[in-house]
């Protein structure tokens, strides 16, 4: 909250030295925690400038499916097959175009968030909008970036998901000045000192969670054709045993 709260301040004192805009619209993401941050920030800015909030579907986070929430050893464990043919598909097609299963590749939110910005054209024109204030996620701003300014999936790789509450500024040239704020990050607890509501935990978790699109600690090949091979023997067994 308090991040949220210095980003509004941030944003309410950059309208205070530059021009006045005469319309502001935040778009949030539908996820609560983007919704929560944007009203924070409308709250700093109302009582100087007019704001509209409201948000749009096609700027949520990646889905990662089956893997969802889940560590690397978690996805291992759970989903030892489906883990495997991801990293095969990271292996050979790269990181931006594999596809966790049931979820959403890199390329999928890219196609995704380059429908939200035909809706930025019309707020535009049809309400007269001249700022933009967007509130999404990581993946979802990089994406975001790729689709405005024409980058390719190496960009997107090199490119480090925001800090939270980050203001990332393309001013009315169409002109990416990068992350021009950056609040205090609060410290991460760890694990083991973790005594919170289970919201909070399941804030924490969010926060820990491994991103799964890298090729750190994948199952190895040799590991997966043992458990195929045990299987195919004990399928053989109760064959035998049965006929």
């Amino acid at each position: 909250e308090k991040q949220a709260k210095d980003t509004g301040e941030y944003i309410k004192n950059y309208y205070d030295d530059n021009n006045s805009p005469n319309q502001v619209m935040i778009i949030s993401s539908p996820y609560k925690r983007a919704r929560q941050t944007a009203e924070i920030i409308k709250a700093q800015i109302d009582p100087h400038y007019n704001s509209t909030l409201t948000e749009h579907l096609f700027l949520g986070e990646q889905q990662f499916g089956l893997f969802q929430g889940l560590s690397i050893e978690e996805c291992e464990e759970r989903f030892p097959y489906e883990h495997y043919h991801y990293n095969i598909a990271d292996k050979f097609g790269g990181k931006f175009f594999a596809r966790p299963p049931t979820g959403e590749s890199r390329f999928d939110v890219v196609s995704r968030v380059t429908n939200f910005i035909p809706f930025i054209e019309k707020m535009s024109y049809e309400q007269q909008i001249t700022d933009f204030i967007v509130v999404c996620h990581g993946v979802t701003v990089r994406a975001l970036l790729m689709s405005l300014f024409g980058h390719n999936p190496e960009w997107f790789e090199f490119e480090p998901n925001p800090r939270n509450c980050s203001v990332r500024l393309i001013d009315y040239e169409f002109d990416d000045k990068g992350y021009v704020y950056i609040p205090e990050q609060r410290p991460r607890k760890s694990r083991e000192k973790i005594e919170d509501t289970d919201e909070e935990k399941d804030k924490e978790k969010d926060e820990e969670k491994v991103d799964l699109l890298t090729n750190d600690n994948v199952v190895k090949e040799s590991e997966i054709f043992k458990i195929i091979n045990t299987l195919q023997q004990e399928v053989k067994r109760l064959k035998s045993a049965m006929g």
